[in-house]
């Protein structure tokens, strides 16, 4: 997706909205797509707009896709819709000369007039995903020995062995436990 900024940057435009869905391949027969543990139906949701605030270009958008993945605890699907905000200033580069190259990552580069955010846009969103995801806050998960999922009640699994790490602090515990 390249954005003609022109008018902004002549200071002609004092903003230019943004409302695009922004696919996460170029291939168009992709329908779904998969990062990690995810996976999204449709295209990524970019709204926002550009800014021009006295020659300070400021680029704010929020981006929106819906998922589904599994609980990291008990294995449910789990549907819902990652919204996360973005935001960076527009410059030229020329206007970031003196700046080494690595701090440019914290800019949106105006070349030739035109802003390119495909690539941008599509980094931000996979970093921003969470490494886990759960059904509910106070999910129990699974049992460990039967493999129930203890959100529909209790198993009637008769285990009751303990880790073997966890053995001498089990053992500790039932000392103190007789001292008091």
């Amino acid at each position: 997706m390249k954005l003609d900024v022109r008018a902004l940057l002549a200071g002609e435009s004092r903003s230019l909205p943004i409302d695009i869905l922004l696919p996460f391949s170029a291939d168009s027969q992709d329908t779904k797509t998969t990062i990690g543990d995810f996976t999204f139906d449709g295209p990524i949701t970019v709204k926002g707009e550009i800014l021009n605030t006295a020659g300070y270009l400021r680029l704010t958008a929020t981006l929106e896709a819906a998922y589904t993945t599994f609980c990291a605890r008990c294995l449910d699907e789990v549907k819902g819709v990652f919204s996360f905000p973005f935001e960076r200033t527009v410059s030229t580069r020329k206007q970031l000369s003196d700046l080494p190259e690595e701090a440019l990552d914290d800019y949106v580069l105006a070349d030739d007039g035109y802003i390119v955010l495909d690539d941008l846009l599509l980094e931000f969103f996979e970093l921003s995903l969470p490494l886990r995801t759960l059904c509910r806050e106070d999910c129990l998960g699974l049992c460990h020995h039967c493999g129930k999922n203890l959100n529909q009640g209790a198993c009637d699994c008769a285990s009751t062995e303990v880790d073997p790490r966890l053995a001498p602090l089990q053992k500790w515990l039932a000392e103190h436990k007789e001292e008091e």
